[in-house]
């Protein structure tokens, strides 16, 4: 009799703990019920679905809810957005899996290439009603190198001298006699421990030399911000700076450039390379989770999904002047006199920052994690849990191809925060708390903004990164602090 009381309760526990199971497919309809014969055709539907039942109190969640994504790529045209009633519970979560072929995918492929010289050329396509602006171009899943004035790092001009009062940069004649009528050059400066983008506004040659000035906002940032600053040195290692984005310095195999005016591409093929497919990004984040700090969206998994082709579009539009880490500076210059803060260093300047885009960004969240992900192809961060997070687990995950940090955790001073203040919040809830990174692979991010890091934690409590493998990047592996 007693086998048979626990056989009898077993059934009884298993049929009290089902789960609900939602199926989404590229070739679905999001008016269909989200069965596995009769799936959705996004994410965002699903998670509508998962939401109305968790509001009715369906006897089918009490054992979670779990969306299974069927191979294929999910094409975006805004994040998905997952919201406090999104939430699960401990026992009862919402897990996005998939058998690991399932893409979210912020891209747009770029066809009907032809023939024009040395290049390929091809008209850019309207993407959700505009027209299209982007940084990054993948060309058969390989990154080509947005036009550029060297082909060696190591060959890059120097420049002669920095002159804030005026807001030039002086240098080489020679360097930038290509592009004295490319509408929108851009120089890359190497600042220390950062490199700045600089939109150029003009160049004016005298002599040898070459006076650059720069568009507004990053001119003023600039050239009143005190760290890091161009070097200037005596013995002529002075800072180093390319220059791209203009159509003049379309000369190297695996290089392209965006006409914006004309809207068209122009790639120059690598030898013997043929365009099977040819991507650029359309949008800058894939995911956003984000709830209050009252109501923070909880119990959220995502397992075997990739998040692939976003973009970052601020150094396009407002330049990207970095303090460290890829925080921008919004503000940033000497005082005079100095203060002295309590319990402070003696303080000759005062800035604000911002924080770059993210493919993936949890805000307010608690317990939400990511196993055995894939983060690849992205034109800022890969995943940032920004503010007021507890728990989660970033666990097992690929992050590769990355233009900024891999990942990054809390705070670097709120955007209105001065940044030299401490980040000691009266509400401890606002900080990032228990993250676990463990067991990524994380290879050639930073690839873009040179100052970025594999992984990178600035005000949190209760961090734990451990087994990581991070090959290269272009500043650090780890940073932890601010």
């Amino acid at each position: 009799m007693k086998k048979i009381f626990i056989t009898t309760t077993a059934l009884l526990i298993a049929c009290t703990l089902s789960a609900a199971d939602l199926f989404v497919s590229p070739k679905g309809n999001d008016r269909n019920p989200g069965t596995k014969d009769s799936p959705k055709a996004t994410l965002t539907a699903a998670l509508r679905q998962a939401r109305e039942l968790r509001r009715l109190n369906d006897e089918s969640v009490k054992g979670g809810i779990t969306i299974h994504l069927e191979a294929g790529d999910y094409h975006l045209y805004e994040p998905v957005f997952i919201r406090p009633e999104d939430s699960g519970t401990e026992a009862s979560p919402t897990v996005i899996t998939s058998d690991g072929n399932a893409v979210l995918n912020g891209g747009v492929e770029i066809r009907n290439w032809k023939k024009q010289g040395k290049l390929w050329v091809a008209d850019v396509p309207m993407f959700n009603g505009r027209p299209l602006d982007f940084r990054q171009l993948w060309i058969n899943g390989q990154k080509a190198v947005r036009a550029k004035d060297v082909a060696d790092f190591e060959k890059m001009y120097r420049i002669i001298n920095n002159d804030p009062q005026n807001e030039i940069l002086w240098v080489p004649a020679a360097a930038v006699k290509k592009i004295q009528k490319a509408r929108y050059a851009e120089m890359v400066l190497h600042e220390m421990w950062c490199v700045a983008n600089l939109r150029i506004k003009s160049v004016e040659i005298q002599g040898d030399s070459a006076a650059v000035r720069f568009h507004h906002p990053e001119s003023r940032i600039q050239f009143e911000h005190p760290w890091p600053r161009p070097m200037v040195t005596k013995d002529g290692h002075n800072s180093a700076f390319y220059l791209t984005n203009a159509m003049e310095l379309l000369d190297e195999p695996g290089e392209w450039y965006h006409d914006i005016e004309s809207r068209k591409i122009y790639y120059y093929p690598r030898k013997g390379e043929k365009i099977s497919k040819a991507v650029v990004p359309g949008i800058e984040t894939l995911v956003w989770v984000e709830g209050t700090i009252d109501r923070p969206v909880k119990h959220i998994r995502f397992d075997n999904i990739a998040f692939q082709y976003t973009t970052w579009m601020r150094p396009s539009l407002q330049g990207h002047v970095p303090l460290q880490a890829g925080m921008y500076m919004t503000d940033g210059y000497k005082i005079r006199p100095s203060m002295i803060r309590k319990n402070n260093h003696k303080l000759d300047n005062q800035g604000w920052l911002g924080r770059p885009a993210s493919a993936v960004v949890v805000k307010a969240a608690w317990d939400i994690d990511f196993e055995k992900c894939r983060f690849q192809h992205l034109g800022s961060t890969g995943i940032d849990y920004e503010w007021a997070t507890d728990g989660g687990h970033i666990n097992g995950c690929l992050f590769r191809d990355i233009a900024g940090n891999g990942i990054v955790a809390g705070s670097f001073s709120p955007a209105a925060h001065e940044t030299h203040l401490p980040y000691d919040p009266a509400d401890r809830r606002e900080v990032c708390t228990g993250l676990t990174i463990s067991n990524n692979y994380i290879n050639d991010v930073t690839n873009e903004d040179w100052g970025t890091l594999g992984i990178c934690a600035g005000y949190v409590s209760d961090i734990n990164i451990e087994h990581n493998e991070i090959s290269d990047v272009s500043y650090s592996g780890i940073s932890l602090g601010w």
